[in-house]
């Protein structure tokens, strides 16, 4: 990428990462105790937002989290700066649309939570299949344009967006109040 759109690149990044682990911290965890839910909740593995997945199968997936986290830092260290215009664009783009439905997310699954409709369920579920969708996208445009490093990066990262949380806790949410 050109020094411009490695830097929008870059900052965007890290501006959205920033913002998302805050907004994740407020709704999830209720640091500030404006997002009160009423069931259980002692630990990350019985939240409410685990939308009935066992306990076991959230201890699993968990691992995959902190994979595909750290994946995704292998694939922003190692995603190839030297790719087209068009894909530069792309890539940002896809980028910040990835985060953006990832930051109201949390604030989605809570009104669903406290709802228990489908129109909210859908809506929750809206923003991780725009996330998986712009996922997606991130892994096309690695694959076409990029090292074997950043394409395992995104590859890892795409495990958890796209099926865990696009296709397992959209249908878990949406079983859950159909």
């Amino acid at each position: 990428m050109n020094n411009n759109n490695n830097n929008i690149f870059v900052v965007s990044t890290i501006f959205l990462a920033i913002i998302l682990f805050i907004t994740y911290a407020i709704v999830l965890l209720n640091i500030m105790n404006h997002f009160p839910i009423e069931e259980k909740n002692e630990s990350y593995f019985d939240s409410p937002y685990w939308v009935g997945i066992s306990q076991s199968l959230v201890k699993c997936l968990t691992i995959f989290q902190i994979i595909a986290a750290i994946g995704y830092v292998i694939w922003f260290v190692n995603i190839n700066y030297s790719v087209s215009e068009k894909t530069k664009k792309i890539i940002i783009v896809a980028n910040i649309i990835f985060f953006v439905s990832s930051i109201i997310w949390p604030f989605t699954a809570y009104y669903a939570l406290k709802d228990k409709s489908m129109k909210s369920a859908l809506l929750s579920s809206l923003c991780l299949w725009i996330a998986a969708i712009s996922m997606i996208i991130l892994l096309v445009r690695t694959f076409t344009e990029s090292n074997e490093t950043a394409i395992i990066g995104i590859l890892l990262t795409s495990f958890v967006v796209v099926l865990i949380d696009g296709v397992g806790w959209t249908t878990s949410i949406i079983n859950r109040v159909g």
